[in-house]
C-alpha cells in the first residue's frame, strides 16, 4: 500500500515539474522573410541579467542580440505588448569608446554594436540614471532592455542590471543553429510514470514471493 502512495505522489511530483517546464519552442527568423535563419525563443518567468545570461549560454545559445531594424521588430513581436525584455548587451570602461552614457556598449556574444534603437522621445534612453543599486558595472546602468510599451514601441532603454538593484525581466535566447530538441513535457511525464510503475510491479512480486 505504501508505495502505491509513493506512485501516486511521484506521479503528481512530474506532472507538476512538467507544467512548470513549459515554453514555446525556438522560432526561426528565416531568410526567406528577410532574416539570419537564427533562432529565437522568449522565456516570460522574469530573470535577473545574471540569471537569464546563465540560463540562455545553458541552452546552447546567447541571450538575443540585435543587429537591424528588421531584426529588432522580430525580437519585438516575440517579447509581446506592453512587455519588457533583456538583450545581451552591456557597458563597460572596459569597452572601446567608453563614456556615459553613450558610449562603450557592446554585444556579449562579440556582435558588432553598430545598428541601435534607443528610446529618443520625451525621456530619452540611454540616460545612465542614478538608482538604488549603485554602480552597475561601470556607471549607474550598464544593461539592456527592449520594451514594447506604447511609450517605447520596442525601443531600448539603458538599467542597472546587478543583484543588487534586482531587476527582473523576460528574456529571448538566440541560437545560430537549430538548438537540440528537448524533451518534450508529456514525454518525460511517460517516462517519469513508466519507471515508477515498473518499481511498484517489481516491489510487489518480491513481497508475493516472500
Amino acid at each position: 500500500m505504501k508505495s502505491k502512495y509513493v506512485l501516486l505522489a511521484l506521479t503528481g511530483s512530474l506532472i507538476a515539474l512538467c507544467a512548470g517546464q513549459v515554453e514555446a519552442s525556438p522560432i526561426q527568423w528565416t531568410s526567406g522573410s528577410g532574416g539570419n535563419n537564427h533562432y529565437y525563443e522568449l522565456f516570460s518567468t522574469p530573470a535577473g541579467f545574471a540569471a537569464a545570461q546563465t540560463s540562455a549560454t545553458g541552452l546552447g545559445g546567447y541571450l538575443v542580440t540585435i543587429t537591424s531594424s528588421g531584426e529588432n521588430a522580430f525580437v519585438a513581436a516575440l517579447v509581446g505588448p506592453s512587455s519588457a525584455a533583456w538583450l545581451g548587451g552591456f557597458q563597460s570602461a572596459a569597452n572601446p569608446g567608453y563614456s556615459e552614457p553613450g558610449g562603450g556598449w557592446a554585444w556579449a556574444n562579440g556582435d558588432t554594436f553598430s545598428y541601435t534603437n534607443w528610446k529618443n522621445t520625451g525621456f530619452a534612453e540611454p540616460n545612465d540614471v542614478a538608482n538604488s543599486g549603485g554602480i552597475d558595472i561601470s556607471g549607474n546602468e550598464d544593461h539592456l532592455g527592449i520594451s514594447t510599451d506604447p511609450s517605447f514601441g520596442g525601443r531600448w532603454y539603458d538599467i542597472n542590471g546587478n543583484a543588487a538593484y534586482g531587476q527582473k525581466n523576460s528574456y529571448i535566447v538566440e541560437w545560430d543553429s537549430d538548438p537540440a530538441p528537448l524533451p518534450e513535457p508529456t514525454s518525460l511525464l511517460l517516462l517519469g510514470i513508466g519507471l515508477a510503475g515498473i518499481a511498484f510491479r517489481r516491489r510487489s512480486t518480491v513481497k508475493r514471493e516472500a
